[in-house]
């Protein structure tokens, strides 16, 4: 009579050889219970081994695949060749190595002859607030939630900060496309470029050939002059502001801040929108249909990446339930097989 054993379990066959039998760890439980009830048949005998032997790791190979996955390289090398893509192509256009469309004006045009006054939010405060408010909001959310600075989960910061930065990268590729391959004179074009073909023309005739001769500013500020169209100041701070307000939203629990915290946060962040894009118009850098177009830009990039990301997050709860379930269920059943078996 055949016997399941946790151990091994040594056969003698007619030659007088000893055959081992592998060992099966999911029985241990039914095999016990037998083990107790049944005593050996003379062609076969327990031998006690203890616990099953495991293969043994080589220590470094561990460490090194808990810090650096083999599943994962691949996508990080993807990411990391996406990256100076990105930054290559962004450089490209903002140096002029890859070159914009040149754009003729009417002349005299009232439109494009205000003031050039420089900028009330700079690129330096534009990047600040679009790169480490939220993930400062962030942290400060998962530290509502946990209610301690130790115990945050740093892959769920890093889960919405990445979302974040993809977006961003994403909104800043089409609007730097748009502007090389569009553009449009910004409002100050006479006072930065001061073309030669404006001076002694005639008042609405339409110009093409014609010569900056402004020696005062960078070529880069020149060139610049004619890339109103849209505002990268508007479509980045307003996916920025929306995106923090939908993290502000989901993550941050009511019952810990009040019911009025968290509507201002939300204010906050949507005013960090506001008035980056209304600053623009009031400088005279963009026209009001750029800045219009920069924020609906800005709007279908959160709709998008929201919407993704949304749906990621169902995903991980749905597959996190089912294989509870399923350790549940595992378990149960192997109880109810143990305890039969001692029946």
């Amino acid at each position: 009579m055949s016997l399941l054993n946790l151990n091994r379990v040594s056969k003698n066959d007619n030659s007088g050889k000893e055959e081992m039998e592998p060992c099966l760890p999911e029985n241990k439980a039914m095999a016990n219970a037998m083990i107790a009830d049944q005593l050996p048949t003379p062609h076969h005998t327990i031998v006690s081994t203890g616990d099953c032997e495991k293969p043994k790791q080589n220590p470094a190979t561990v460490s090194c695949r808990k810090f650096w996955p083999r599943s994962l390289r691949f996508t990080v090398y993807v990411d990391v060749l996406t990256t100076i893509v990105f930054f290559v192509i962004f450089v490209s256009i903002e140096l002029g190595v890859i070159p914009q469309r040149k754009l003729g004006f009417r002349c005299k045009d009232p439109s494009i002859s205000y003031p050039y006054t420089g900028d009330t939010i700079t690129l330096t405060i534009l990047l600040l607030g679009t790169y480490f408010g939220p993930l400062l909001l962030i942290i400060f959310i998962e530290i509502v939630r946990e209610k301690s600075l130790k115990d945050i989960r740093i892959g769920v910061v890093w889960d919405h900060y990445k979302e974040l930065l993809i977006g961003v990268s994403f909104v800043i590729m089409i609007t730097e496309v748009a502007k090389a391959m569009l553009g449009e004179h910004r409002p100050h074009f006479f006072d930065v470029c001061r073309p030669d073909a404006n001076e002694g023309c005639t008042e609405g005739a339409f110009i093409e050939d014609y010569t900056c001769t402004n020696k005062e500013y960078s070529s880069w500020l020149i060139s610049d002059a004619s890339k109103s169209f849209p505002s990268g100041h508007s479509s980045i701070s307003v996916f920025a502001s929306l995106f923090t307000a939908y993290v502000i939203q989901t993550r941050l629990p009511s019952a810990a801040t009040g019911r009025l915290f968290k509507p201002f946060l939300i204010a906050v962040c949507l005013s960090w929108g506001i008035l980056c894009s209304l600053s623009r118009i009031a400088d005279r850098r963009h026209h009001w249909w750029d800045v219009l177009s920069g924020t609906v830009l800005g709007i279908l990039g959160v709709i998008f990446f929201t919407t993704i990301f949304h749906q990621k997050q169902k995903n991980k709860l749905h597959r996190a339930s089912e294989k509870s379930i399923s350790s549940t269920m595992l378990l149960d059943v192997k109880n109810k097989t143990a305890a039969s078996a001692r029946v």
